[in-house]
């Protein structure tokens, strides 16, 4: 299925929202399932593929991630809260305002969920790995959630909801039932 026509713009929007963040080093894997508590201390584990990346990232991870899935309001007010707490801390200067940062942390949460579905496609299409086919819908919800809160790209929105959803989950389909006989 070709990309639609809105799609290089909206890459180099997601693009230039990443680079616009202030670059820390990011986890990239920032999970419960890498989230340790010893002694009521909290531990990250699993440092295997951490980079320097944008701001955003980890706290993205956590809220746009494998295990739940926040309301608009939710999401907003754990990315407030975020924005506060690296005000304070000297990682976020006052040249952002917090409704750009929210604007930031969406575009970046559809990056990533671009990114992981990508991976999971793979996974699940060329690696015959069909673990992976149970999470696309749940990173698809994602994908869109982050996409209804860019107005900018609402016609790519519509062909992730109109095209690719249905697309992806009839060839996941296909690709489940050929590996069940």
């Amino acid at each position: 299925m070709p990309t639609p026509a809105e799609w290089p713009s909206v890459r180099n929007a997601l693009i230039e929202q990443a680079l616009a963040q202030p670059f820390v080093s990011v986890h990239r894997d920032f999970d419960a399932m890498n989230l340790m508590v010893h002694c009521e201390k909290l531990y990250m584990i699993d440092f295997q593929d951490a980079v320097a990346g944008p701001l955003s990232y980890d706290v993205i991870s956590l809220l746009r991630g494998r295990y739940w899935r926040f309301s608009a309001e939710e999401f907003a007010d754990a990315v407030q809260r975020f924005y506060q707490r690296a005000r304070q801390d000297g990682r976020l200067t006052s040249s952002i305002d917090e409704t750009a940062f929210l604007g930031q942390c969406q575009a970046m949460a559809a990056q990533r969920s671009l990114k992981v579905l990508g991976i999971f496609c793979r996974l699940t299409l060329r690696d015959h790995k069909s673990g992976y086919l149970a999470r696309l819908p749940h990173f698809l919800d994602h994908l869109e959630d982050s996409l209804a809160a860019l107005p900018e790209h609402a016609g790519f929105a519509q062909w992730v909801s109109e095209q690719l959803r249905p697309a992806l989950l009839q060839r996941c389909a296909e690709t489940a039932s050929t590996e069940s006989t």
